[in-house]
């Protein structure tokens, strides 16, 4: 039994060290994931528009596209409804943009990385989310009308009667423990005193 899991654990520790990460997801709202290409993917285009590298941009887009998971599990609640005409009319006016920075299609392909219809793929579903999140964004503050005196106002008579809502953070980790003989315990002693002796 102790052989089979010996051999178990090197599989899944060679495994781990040829393993390469193929996208990770950084954060997940109501049914919304959020994954490292999709930030990667923005911030891509954010450069493309002739933009200049930062960190404060791309924690920016991350905290837009947080924003913007959030409106579209909401679109997703209320079954809101994109129109797909309206969706490839601005693929075409993004990739028309693209290749007027860059100066062709080959060039666009070559600078993501990606054929033209992986670009619109992916495009697509990106744009899709904005003009979800857009109706929603819009039919929440479509209603509204208030001035900042009154918001003032507002959070001054009811302060201490607003709740705290607390974070809440989940978190799963897997822990392997290998164990350690004697005689390889032994051994490691003798080779670190071999060194100390060196010394």
């Amino acid at each position: 039994m102790l052989k089979i899991f010996k051999i178990i654990l090197f599989s899944f520790f060679v495994l781990c060290i040829n393993a390469q990460s193929i996208d990770k997801v950084e954060a997940i709202i109501g049914d919304e994931i959020v994954l490292s290409s999709d930030i990667e993917s923005q911030y891509i285009q954010y450069l493309a528009q002739g933009n200049i590298k930062s960190s404060k941009v791309r924690c920016e887009i991350i905290e837009d596209i947080l924003f913007q998971k959030l409106l579209v599990n909401q679109a997703k609640i209320d079954s809101v409804v994109v129109n797909d005409e309206d969706i490839y009319s601005e693929i075409n006016k993004r990739l028309n943009y693209f290749e007027s920075q860059l100066g062709s299609l080959e060039k666009v392909e070559e600078y993501f990385g990606k054929s033209k219809a992986d670009i619109e793929i992916e495009l697509a579903r990106i744009i899709k989310e904005q003009f979800l999140a857009q109706k929603v964004q819009s039919s929440i503050s479509s209603d509204i009308k208030i001035n900042p005196v009154e918001v003032r106002d507002f959070f001054a008579d009811y302060k201490d009667d607003i709740p705290l809502v607390p974070a809440k953070v989940e978190l799963l980790q897997i822990v392997v423990r290998p164990v350690i003989s004697e005689q390889e315990k032994n051994s490691l002693i003798d080779k670190l005193n071999g060194f100390r002796t060196r010394v």
